[in-house]
């Protein structure tokens, strides 16, 4: 007798590796980037000497690399990904629906493969050819992501839409993970352009099972039983209104709150998180003395442990829901927990430096746990308010989520220029400290669980909405779309 596997638990494994590779080949430059910059030649001088690793020294035992990019080229190079990721986000979603989330994340993925193939020769032809190579990676990502959403609100069922996500999502920690541990061994036995050969020949390889596998919809699955089909239409059809709508509402969604709660916490959870993923290697590499082995390593647990948060933090929301806290309450506590406690050992973490190597690491462990429990409220409000539009709305807040991404590593340049210090790093720690404390306040004060009015609304009412909306008198009526995603 033959075992049916749910054709949905497939959607759900692969989107997990699709966003797995993708951040393989998102993360790989930061760590690549400690073996391919000289720097001998760069740090020799006297820096700071409360750590007994800065001093003068004219020679070092990291990779003396091919290039002597300054630290702020180092920033440029690292956020020139986020430029080409913040100008595709919003259109991600838009072409997600019309042309399907399978053959958008496909496009995606095949030219991120050959652009991370392309990368060493980009790099060695000059600095400005590898940040275009390294922006249109952006390019091709940024469709990808958005697309990804749209698919799951495809083929999850709301009951199960939070586990769903977190599963799904829970590649970008997975993948980080991976490519810090391999990019380091790959580095160190091979050479820094095995890290873009080795990742983008393994795209390519995910890519066929992509295309094979993956379906935009059940009605399109030629292999889906009729009892899954079944259910998954009579559970998405909560979500589904008898109207068409022939406009997407973007006055209304631009003019909520609970909108631009997601926005800013989006915004500032992604600083810190793009700072450290992009800027930890070289911390690691520059205050605490690391190595290209240990770099990989050691740089590999604070994404485990922002797996391990992530994960556990979408059960416990699951686990606070059915003990009849509201879904608003349930993504306020989450938020509150991670963007504080993440603050808190941002602080710490300023003030520990390279005095305290085992706690220095203890608390990047820490920052990113909770940096994933503070995940688990915002990524997730999408579909809470707007099950409809929840991939133009994942577009909408990941545009600020990569504007972050692009300003992040560029002031942290700005402010290391030259002296990669445990001091100078202790400004951008603070900085970020404070960033993520007013991003959890105000999501949790203007957070929402409900699905908004314009969310069901048909072409003829939100015309009518829109002139609503601009009379400050008027009141909406609307029918609650998913009971088990709202309150």
């Amino acid at each position: 007798m033959s075992i049916y596997i749910p054709k949905r638990y497939v959607v759900a494994v692969l989107g997990h590796f699709a966003i797995f590779i993708m951040y393989t080949m998102r993360v790989n430059l930061s760590v690549a980037l400690v073996a391919m910059v000289k720097t001998s030649k760069l740090h020799n001088k006297v820096l700071n000497k409360e750590c007994k690793q800065d001093f003068y020294k004219n020679e070092t035992k990291h990779h003396d690399g091919e290039f002597t990019w300054s630290e702020s080229q180092q920033g440029v190079i690292l956020s020139s990904f986020f430029y080409g990721y913040l100008l595709i986000q919003f259109a991600g979603g838009v072409f997600a629906n019309k042309f399907g989330a399978k053959y958008v994340f496909g496009i995606g993925l095949f030219v991120t493969s050959i652009l991370s193939l392309l990368t060493p020769v980009a790099a060695r032809t000059n600095l400005y050819f590898l940040i275009f190579v390294r922006a249109l990676s952006g390019v091709s990502q940024g469709v990808s992501f958005s697309s990804i959403h749209y698919l799951i609100s495809q083929w999850s069922p709301p009951s199960d839409r939070t586990k769903f996500l977190g599963y799904t999502f829970g590649g970008m920690y997975t993948g980080t993970i991976f490519s810090v541990v391999v990019s380091g061994m790959l580095i160190a036995s091979f050479g820094w352009p095995s890290a873009f050969y080795f990742f983008g020949i393994l795209g390519l390889v995910l890519l066929l099972f992509w295309m094979i596998l993956v379906f935009n919809n059940p009605d399109e699955h030629p292999y889906i039983s009729d009892n899954e089909k079944r259910f998954l239409e009579e559970s998405l059809q909560k979500c589904s209104s008898d109207t068409k709508i022939a406009k997407i509402p973007y006055f209304s969604m631009f003019t909520s709150i609970h909108v631009w709660a997601i926005v800013v916490a989006h915004f500032t959870n992604n600083w810190v998180w793009y700072f450290i993923l992009t800027d930890m290697p070289s911390y690691f590499r520059d205050v605490l003395d690391f190595d290209v082995k240990q770099n990989g390593f050691f740089s590999a647990l604070p994404f485990i442990a922002a797996f391990a948060g992530f994960q556990i933090s979408t059960l416990v929301s699951d686990f606070i829901r059915k003990k009849r806290c509201s879904t608003a309450c349930t993504r306020r506590i989450m938020s509150l927990t991670g963007s504080y406690l993440s603050a808190l050992f941002l602080i710490l973490e300023g003030y520990s430096g390279c005095s305290h190597v085992v706690w220095s690491v203890a608390c990047m462990v820490l920052i990113n746990t909770f940096l994933g429990v503070n995940n688990s409220s915002f990524l997730i409000n999408h579909l809470d308010i707007s099950p409809r539009f929840g991939a133009l709305l994942i577009g909408i807040s990941n545009t600020a989520g990569t504007l972050a991404g692009c300003i992040s590593p560029f002031v942290t340049g700005v402010l290391i220029n030259k002296n990669p210090s445990s001091a100078q790093y202790k400004k951008v720690f603070l900085i970020s400290a404070a960033i993520s404390f007013i991003g959890g306040t105000l999501f949790s004060i203007f957070v929402s669980g409900d699905v908004q009015p314009w969310n069901n609304l048909s072409s003829k009412d939100h015309e009518k909405e829109s002139k609503m909306l601009l009379n400050k008198d008027s009141k909406v009526s609307y029918s609650t779309c998913i009971n088990e995603v709202g309150d």
